[in-house]
């Protein structure tokens, strides 16, 4: 899987991303709202995962894996696996 870290937050709006911390994942999921300053995002609910805040004074990082790299394979049904990256 090649994943790209992603500096602007805006246009991940509806988009599914990996945050990590450290090299490590803490959540894969589909973000759900941007702040307007680019600093906060959210991810939506999904599956017994709740509604998660991140910003960006806590050091994370999100990554996203761009579809026209994939050929069509699906890096979601993989499932979650807290790894370095």
């Amino acid at each position: 899987m090649a994943l790209h870290l992603q500096q602007q937050w805006q246009p991940l709006l509806g988009q599914r991303v990996v945050i990590t911390l450290n090299g490590k994942i803490l959540r894969l999921g589909k973000v759900d709202a941007v702040t307007p300053d680019d600093q906060v995002l959210w991810l939506a609910c999904e599956g017994a995962e709740h509604r998660r805040l991140f910003d960006r004074t806590q050091d994370i990082e999100v990554w996203i894996e761009y579809g026209w790299e994939t050929c069509g394979l699906d890096v979601w049904s993989r499932g979650h696996r807290s790894e370095a990256l």
